[in-house]
C-alpha cells in the first residue's frame, strides 16, 4: 500500500509480471496515492535482473505541476541520457540499488561529471538503505542518495548510510526558470546551518545551540519528525537573527517591550528575543507533550534576572483573552504550512492588529498553496513590509525563507469628512502617519537629508510605500491620499527637523 502524503510524489519499485514475463518496474504515485505513471527498466544488469527479468522498451514521463519528469532504474544510468534526450523533462526520477563497494566515487565524482557532461536536467538518484550497520561489514553499496542539478553540481546528499532519510533540495520551478519566491537565495549554496542540511538525527533528536548577543541558547528537541512543533526549524533562525541584527542597528527597540509569540514550538525564536531583553509571551496549541518541551526549554535558558519568559496556551481557533492585551510585537515563524490553519491564524493576528500590534512573519516558501491562500487576504487586513536578503544577517539567510512585517491598517474616513482640515493639527496628523508607518525608521530619516520640510514630500512618501509593498498600496491608497493631503496643508507651517525629533517622529 502506497503511503498517502498530501504534498508528494513518490517513486515505488516493483517487479512486474505479465504472463510469465517479469520487468524490473517502478510506478510514480500523485499526492492522492493514486498510480501516475509506470516504467520498465530498459538497460537490465547482466549479473542479477537480466538473468530472469525481459527489458523495457519506452521512456516513461509524466507532467507535474512543477514540470515533466521521467523515470528510470539503475543501471539505465548508462542509457538513460541519450533516450530521454528528445523528451525535454525537467527532473530525473531515479530510484537506485548500486552494488559496487567504489560507491563514494560513483556518486560524487562519476555520475556528476556523466550528469555534466550531458547538461540535461535535474537528477534524484535513491540509492537503497540498511538498518543496521553490521549487514554491510564486507559490501559497501548503500547510502550516498543525492540531488544532482543539470550541471553535475550535488545540490543535497544524504547525511548517514545507515537507517531513513529524507535529503531536501529547491529546484528552480520549469515553467519559469525561476524559483517560486523571489524570497529564495542561491540554494546551490544553501549555509551549513540550515536544518534541512542535516539528518534525521541532528534535525529531530540532538540537542540544538545557537548565540544571541554572544550569549549561548540550548534546545531540547522531540525526537521524530512526526513531532512537527518538537523541532528547531529554519523560519524561527532566521527571523531571530534578522531582529537581532535590527536592533543593533538600532532600527528596531525591542529592549522592555511585550513580545507574543505563536506557534512557538521548541522556543526558538521566543527565547531569541527574550535575550534581545524583550518580556515574551511563548505560545502554542494545549498539547501536554509539546508545552512541557517548550517549559522545559524555557527553563532551561532562563539564566539571569533580565531574561523575561513566560508559556501560555494560546489555540488560534479561540478568542485572545486578557493575557494578550498589552501588546507590542507580535512574531510567528514556519506557522503557514496547512490551509487548514490559514483562516484561524489570519483571525488571531488580526486581533492583534486591531489593537496596534507589528506583526514579523516568516515562512517557508515551498509550502506553496497555503502561502498563497494567507497572502490573499492578509494584504486585505494588512500593510504587508516586505524583508529584502540585504538586511537578513549576513550568515544567517537561506533559501526558501520568506519575512514580511505586518502593520496595521489605519481605519479610513468617509469621504464626506475629508473636507474637515480644522479638526486636525500637525500633530496628530504625524502622529497618524507615525501609526501607519510604525517601525519604518529609515522612511521618516529620509526626511533629515530634505532642506526643508514641504519639498517633495508627499512624492518621497509614495515613492517609498510603494517600494516597501507594491502588492497592499492599493489598498491603503486613499488612507494615504487623505493623510497626505492634510500633511500638505500643515507643513505650511514648517516645523523643523529638530521639533520632529523631540517629538519622536523621526
Amino acid at each position: 500500500k502506497v503511503e498517502r502524503d498530501p504534498s508528494t510524489l513518490n517513486t515505488v519499485g516493483y517487479f512486474k509480471t505479465n504472463q510469465f514475463i517479469y520487468y524490473n518496474s517502478c510506478v510514480l504515485t500523485a499526492p492522492n496515492g493514486d498510480v501516475v505513471a509506470h516504467y520498465r527498466k530498459n538497460n537490465l544488469w547482466g549479473y542479477v535482473d537480466n538473468a530472469f527479468c525481459t527489458a523495457g522498451r519506452d521512456t516513461t514521463t509524466y507532467q507535474t505541476e512543477y514540470g515533466k519528469v521521467g523515470l528510470a532504474i539503475c543501471f539505465d544510468v548508462h542509457v538513460m541520457f541519450e533516450r530521454y534526450k528528445h523528451e525535454k523533462i525537467w527532473t530525473l526520477l531515479y530510484p537506485i540499488a548500486w552494488v559496487d563497494n567504489d560507491i563514494k566515487t560513483w556518486f560524487e565524482l562519476d555520475l556528476p561529471q556523466l550528469i555534466k557532461e550531458k547538461k540535461s536536467y535535474y537528477v534524484v538518484g535513491a540509492n537503497w538503505s540498511i538498518d543496521d550497520p553490521k549487514h554491510g561489514l564486507d559490501w559497501l553499496g548503500y547510502g550516498h542518495s543525492s540531488i544532482y542539478a543539470p550541471d553535475g553540481t550535488i545540490l543535497n546528499k544524504a547525511k548517514t548510510l545507515h537507517g531513513s532519510e529524507i535529503v531536501y533540495a529547491d529546484i528552480p520551478y520549469e515553467k519559469t526558470g525561476k524559483d517560486y519566491s523571489s524570497d529564495i537565495l542561491n540554494i546551490n549554496n544553501e549555509p551549513e546551518w540550515t536544518r534541512r542540511s542535516k539528518s534525521m538525527v541532528e534535525r529531530f533528536v540532538d540537542n540544538f545551540e545557537i548565540t544571541v548577543e554572544n550569549k549561548p541558547i540550548l534546545l531540547k528537541q522531540g525526537g521524530g519528525p512526526e513531532n512537527l512543533g518538537m523541532t528547531v526549524w529554519d523560519g524561527g533562525i532566521v527571523l531571530g537573527k534578522y531582529l537581532e541584527k535590527m536592533k543593533a542597528l538600532n532600527r528596531l527597540h525591542i529592549y522592555g517591550k511585550n513580545v507574543v509569540e505563536l506557534g512557538s514550538g521548541t522556543g526558538i525564536l521566543g527565547i531569541m528575543l527574550a535575550y534581545l531583553g524583550a518580556n515574551v509571551i511563548l505560545t502554542d496549541v494545549d498539547d501536554p507533550d509539546l508545552l512541557k518541551q517548550l517549559n522545559r526549554n524555557v527553563d532551561l535558558n532562563r539564566k539571569g534576572e533580565d531574561i523575561h519568559m513566560q508559556v501560555l496556551p494560546l489555540d488560534w481557533n479561540d478568542s485572545v483573552t486578557e493575557e494578550f492585551i498589552n501588546v507590542d510585537y507580535v512574531v510567528a515563524a514556519d506557522v503557514i504550512y496547512s490551509s487548514e490553519l490559514v483562516e484561524p491564524l489570519l483571525n488571531t493576528l488580526k486581533t492583534f492588529s486591531e489593537r496596534g500590534v507589528t506583526i514579523y512573519l516568516a515562512y517557508e516558501t515551498h509550502h506553496f498553496e497555503s502561502i498563497a491562500k494567507f497572502f490573499s487576504v492578509a494584504k486585505k487586513e494588512f500593510i504587508i513590509e516586505h524583508v529584502s536578503s540585504n538586511d537578513l544577517d549576513n550568515h544567517y539567510q537561506c533559501g526558501g525563507i520568506g519575512i514580511k512585517i505586518l502593520h496595521p491598517l489605519v481605519p479610513v474616513k468617509e469621504e464626506e469628512e475629508f473636507n474637515d482640515y480644522d479638526s486636525f493639527t500637525t500633530d496628530n496628523l504625524l502622529e497618524t502617519l507615525k501609526l501607519i508607518q510604525e517601525k519604518r525608521s529609515k522612511l521618516l530619516k529620509d526626511i533629515l537629508n530634505l532642506d526643508y520640510m514641504e519639498r517633495d514630500v508627499l512624492e518621497l512618501l509614495s515613492n517609498r510605500t510603494n517600494e516597501i509593498d507594491a502588492e497592499s498600496i492599493s489598498q491603503d491608497q486613499r488612507s494615504w491620499e487623505y493623510i497626505t493631503t492634510m500633511l500638505h496643508e500643515h507643513l505650511l507651517l514648517r516645523p523643523s527637523i529638530d521639533e520632529l525629533i523631540q517629538k519622536n517622529v523621526i
